[in-house]
């Protein structure tokens, strides 16, 4: 695909997305946008990850604020609920020096005790903020932003279905990937910045169809950026692992544009808050089961085996379907789930995160 037609679905892409109905309202008229230039933008490669510095936003091609997590809390009946969450802000920048830069946001709730899952999405075009050592992000009612794994989370869907407004902290630093957080990210982009917060403590309210719930529960934050190499394709499956023993795991296995199988590894364990690097050639991954979309045709796992040395583990969504398919972006399945397994001997479990992206979608939309 060439630069100028990536740029003009770009263009046409500065879309308001509500609801499932996928209702679209133009976000900025076309004139509004710089003209497109005859040449391929060039970007910087990333470098090391230092702190404050890089919570805020780069001028790489890609970058993005995602966040998800595991919600607990009790209604009005008695009840005791369950939820999942994801709240990303996408940050793209194909543009010219000095022009703005598009904004994607995701929403989503699973709901498991009702087994539901609700998406929205919204798009905005901004200029790019001053690097204070923080992020804050706007888009109408939505906020994302803060600083040192202090975060507030605001996002509404548009009936008002479910909405919360969360706050974030952790008393374990944040989680730099392969030493000096710079990482292979073939076949995507060549190096990719990449940290993590894999323990946020999280209170707030959630509100299920108008009724507030004080809930309380751990997020995970992931942040990186990058420059792309190629528009054919490539995905990844990418877990988070929260387990009960103040362990977690970043298991993310990348996968070839044209067949699909797996090329490359990136893998962190967390132990009270120390990192260290999972070797690639010592992760597994084996899909346990399989099923259809019947929204965007995607076939994706159901439950994973997953291996890494003194550890085996499976992990299954919570609810099915959890998918995020909104027009002009890539679909991408966000669920929510459980793990159980064995660690050095002993039993383990907790909650995860599985995010795939289908290796045979192309890139010609937003991520």
């Amino acid at each position: 695909m060439s630069f100028k037609a990536f740029r003009r679905l770009l263009t046409s892409a500065a879309v308001l997305v509500t609801g499932t109905a996928c209702a679209l309202t133009i976000g900025a008229p076309a004139h509004a946008f710089p003209p497109v230039p005859d040449f391929p933008q060039v970007f910087t490669p990333p470098g090391p990850v230092t702190f404050p510095r890089d919570e805020s936003p780069h001028h790489q091609q890609l970058e993005w604020w995602y966040f998800v997590g595991h919600l607990y809390g009790t209604d009005a009946h008695g009840a005791k609920r369950e939820f999942g969450y994801e709240a990303t802000v996408f940050q793209l920048w194909p543009l010219p020096v000095g022009s703005d830069a598009i904004y994607s946001w995701h929403f989503a709730i699973t709901d498991v005790n009702k087994q539901k899952f609700r998406v929205e999405d919204r798009a905005n075009l901004t200029p790019i903020p001053a690097r204070n050592g923080g992020f804050g992000f706007t888009a109408q009612d939505w906020t994302l932003g803060g600083s040192n794994q202090n975060y507030h989370i605001k996002a509404a869907m548009a009936d008002r279905g479910y909405a919360v407004d969360l706050h974030t902290s952790s008393s374990i630093p944040f989680v730099v990937h392969n030493g000096n957080g710079l990482v292979d990210y073939k076949a995507v982009g060549n190096t990719s910045a990449y940290y993590s917060s894999t323990d946020l403590d999280t209170t707030g309210t959630l509100w299920d169809h108008g009724e507030p719930i004080r809930i309380t529960g751990s997020s995970w934050q992931d942040r990186q950026w990058f420059n792309k190499t190629q528009m054919l394709g490539g995905g990844w499956n990418w877990f988070s692992l929260q387990l009960g023993n103040n362990t977690q795991y970043m298991l993310y296995y990348l996968t070839d544009p044209s067949t699909g199988a797996v090329i490359n590894k990136i893998g962190t364990k967390v132990v009270n808050g120390v990192p260290t690097t999972v070797p690639g050639d010592q992760m597994g991954m084996t899909v346990l089961g399989s099923q259809r979309s019947p929204s965007s045709g995607f076939t994706y796992p159901t439950k994973w085996r997953l291996t890494v040395p003194s550890g085996t583990f499976q992990v299954t969504p919570l609810v099915p379907h959890q998918e995020l398919t909104v027009p002009l972006h890539r679909t991408y399945l966000e669920a929510a789930s459980s793990v159980t397994g064995r660690l050095d001997g002993q039993p383990v479990s907790g909650r995860a995160y599985a995010e795939v992206n289908p290796w045979e979608e192309p890139y010609t939309s937003l991520p």
